[in-house]
């Protein structure tokens, strides 16, 4: 008899336009080839559009709307929570006994009245989400949202308080530290995202290099804006921005540096083809919460990877990236490799530890584990 689970997500795993969507689409669909029945809960932004794929995702899908209003914005609960309480979700998950993976905090409004039912819950961190939110007022200008995202902050942390004593899995090493320091009561295990099967390197030189994320998001922005700013001002060398929704601030910045461009809303098809013929992928964050699946990206197609102190969580993968502190650093860093052929000894070094790690820790069969 096949195994059943429920798995709600803070959001739909479609299109997979970030990494949170593809980390969660890459777990369901690694689930589903281990013969386990699904049925998924999905929320969506009010005047989001439901994609008809999205039905064949899983044996059941059951969507939902997120919340929006004033009033949930007034409650104890994190706002991330409150718009994702909806009473038929819980009438759903109580119809029966079976395991159920809150993929996201976002997503434990009723964790409490399920607990008592004595069921397997595990609770899939996407994040530090405390951390995030206060790095999000720190760099706020804006003191209306500066005072929401600290709000949030304080609210996160109350919440991850008063969790029943369930099971956490967190995506990566240093905020599993953090948050079984922080939150003695709950139980904490690595669950890292699916790593990639295969290198697919190209061996020789590049032409330029590349930043590329979700352009919409401050974070990415501020990180390209640094780029172009601290480093890229300095040693002249092409540089090419790629990602989603680049803001017109972020367009007219690239277009003041006549060896950079930008490449705005590329295909997958588009920025795996930017990936693979870059000779550097060039990744910092200006944050430490979160596991930034570019990298992923990057060490299965690209050749070379820098990355700074921010991006860096320690964790294998990291290996084959070249770590630096500082802008500096990193300048100096891009002309070392920017005339350094990428070879097969090096693809294969990459290969080799990546496929260790996937034999160190299945996060597929680790959660399988956890759950029966």
């Amino acid at each position: 008899m096949r195994r059943k689970l429920h798995i709600v997500c803070l959001r739909s795993p479609l299109p997979a336009d970030t990494g949170g969507a593809r980390d969660m689409l890459e777990r369901i669909t690694a689930l589903r080839k281990e013969g386990i029945k699904i049925h998924l809960y999905c929320f969506f932004k009010r005047t989001e559009n439901i994609p008809a794929e999205i039905y064949t995702l899983a044996d059941k899908v059951s969507v939902y709307r997120r919340r929006i209003s004033l009033f949930r914005l007034l409650q104890g609960q994190p706002y991330i929570v409150a718009c994702r309480s909806d009473k038929s979700l819980l009438d759903r998950l109580s119809e029966d006994s079976e395991p159920i993976l809150f993929d996201g905090i976002h997503t434990t409004a009723h964790i409490h009245a399920l607990f008592q039912k004595d069921r397997k819950l595990i609770v899939r961190m996407h994040n530090d989400e405390v951390q995030y939110y206060k790095e999000l007022s720190r760099f706020e200008k804006n003191l209306l949202k500066r005072f929401y995202y600290w709000l949030e902050s304080k609210r996160i942390h109350r919440w991850m308080k008063n969790l029943p004593p369930v099971e956490l899995g967190c995506i990566q090493t240093r905020e599993q530290d953090v948050i079984a320091r922080s939150y003695k009561h709950l139980s904490t295990f690595l669950l890292p995202p699916v790593l990639p099967d295969r290198v697919e390197s190209l061996i020789g030189n590049g032409g330029y290099c590349l930043y590329h994320g979700n352009l919409s998001v401050s974070e990415n922005e501020r990180a390209a804006i640094w780029l172009l700013r601290r480093v890229f001002a300095r040693i002249k060398l092409p540089l090419v921005i790629a990602g989603k929704n680049p803001s017109s601030k972020l367009e007219k910045l690239v277009h003041f540096y006549q060896h950079a461009c930008l490449v705005a809303d590329p295909s997958d098809r588009e920025l795996r083809d930017l990936i693979q013929k870059a000779q550097i992928n060039v990744l910092p964050s200006r944050t430490r919460t979160g596991i930034k699946l570019k990298i992923f990206d990057a060490l299965q197609y690209g050749r070379h990877c820098i990355i700074n102190r921010e991006m860096n969580d320690s964790s294998p993968w990291t290996d084959s990236c070249t770590i630096v502190s500082s802008a500096d650093d990193m300048g100096e860093a891009v002309t070392k490799l920017y005339s350094m052929p990428f070879t097969e000894a090096m693809r294969q070094n990459r290969e080799d530890k990546l496929g260790a790690w996937r034999k160190q820790l299945d996060p597929i069969a680790t959660l399988i584990k956890r759950l029966w």
